[in-house]
């Protein structure tokens, strides 16, 4: 059972109970169910890094002329999802310190999407990728804030496998942008902390202890396409681009690193049932 399921239920049980239970029994039941609603809240506060990511690689790759028909859909559907969350997001903000980071997301949110629903052109590049970092930076505060509250080891891995989608996609937009030829300086460097940062967490992933034998496989899988990619990156060294096969091979380990994450949150919320 899932998260969400595993949440619905206990919440059920909980509205059945409450006639007849002592306030302290409900109290505590209580509790159990808003630590389970930040498993999920952690998962999504995670997509929505990635999602910043994803919706510049998809208005570049419009721009660049690239996998147009599945690039627009990547596009809408990421606003409309990123949207979503975060009205979902203010309903769950459980401290001042969440929702302080929501305001945060919302304030670069509100530009970035209407620069991101433009036309693509490449005078607009650089300002489109800044305003994604700007967005992932503040993301990135919004689940840091949610895993301090949650004080969980298994929010951690959530946290971990969560970067990954992320970084998934912010390899493609970068790589997206080297193509295209946008001048920005640090284009490079940015791309090398990137394939870095996601060779090491994975590396860290495999090594979890928590890992049960259907997230090896799993984990073996994204190994081996993270491979593959790693060949289309030298060959961008050498002058020959890859964009197309770069974006299929980054969306197969993005939802590949979807469903990780998943399952741990899922390994989070039976940590928080029998502690």
């Amino acid at each position: 059972m899932n998260s969400r399921r595993l949440w619905k239920a206990i919440a059920g049980c909980i509205a059945i109970l409450t006639a007849t239970l002592s306030f302290s029994v409900v109290a505590e039941l209580n509790n159990v169910v808003a630590e389970l609603n930040n498993a999920e809240a952690m998962n999504e506060a995670g997509r929505q890094r990635m999602l910043s990511q994803r919706m510049a690689k998809a208005w570049l790759m419009l721009g660049m002329d690239v996998n147009t028909v599945a690039a627009a859909k990547e596009l809408d559907a990421s606003v409309a999802r990123f949207e979503k969350n975060f009205l979902d997001l203010q309903d769950f903000a459980s401290t001042p310190q969440v929702e302080k980071a929501l305001m945060d997301v919302s304030k670069v949110w509100q530009q970035y999407r209407l620069n991101v629903m433009s036309k693509p052109s490449k005078d607009q590049a650089v300002q489109v990728i800044e305003e994604s970092n700007r967005l992932l930076e503040a993301s990135e505060e919004l689940v840091k804030a949610i895993e301090v509250h949650t004080n969980i080891q298994a929010a951690k891995l959530v946290n971990l496998s969560g970067r990954q989608r992320m970084l998934s996609q912010r390899i493609a937009k970068l790589y997206m942008a080297q193509t295209w030829g946008i001048q920005r300086a640090t284009l490079d460097k940015e791309m090398g902390m990137a394939v870095n940062e996601f060779e090491q967490a994975l590396n860290a992933l495999q090594k979890s202890s928590m890992n049960t034998a259907a997230i090896n496989k799993q984990l073996k899988k994204v190994d081996g396409q993270w491979r593959f990619s790693k060949a289309g990156f030298k060959m961008e060294k050498s002058g020959t681009h890859v964009p197309t096969v770069i974006s299929v091979t980054t969306e197969s380990i993005l939802k590949k690193m979807d469903k990780l994450t998943g399952e741990y949150a899922d390994a989070m919320v039976q940590q928080v049932a029998t502690r």
